[in-house]
């Protein structure tokens, strides 16, 4: 499973699951689990300037036998 860490999402047009399986990012501050296509986009949200009504959250992420789980763990 490959992961591209990264602080502004890429155009998910412009990314091909050859290259990529989960993409992890930030800059929106918003927590995001979205497939497009074969790619995971994940963004675990922000600790401290939580936006859109989101809550101050961090995520746990665990890789087992080619699958991922993900869970976002609110801090309030």
């Amino acid at each position: 499973m490959k992961f591209r860490l990264q602080h502004i999402p890429p155009e998910p047009r412009t990314i091909s699951s050859d290259e990529v399986d989960v993409i992890v990012h930030g800059h929106t501050h918003v927590p995001r689990h979205e497939r497009r296509g074969r790619v995971l986009f994940l963004n675990p949200g922000c600790v401290t300037r939580a936006n859109q009504g989101a809550p101050p959250s961090v995520a746990w992420v665990e890789v087992l036998d080619g699958q991922i789980k993900w869970q976002l763990l609110p801090l309030r």
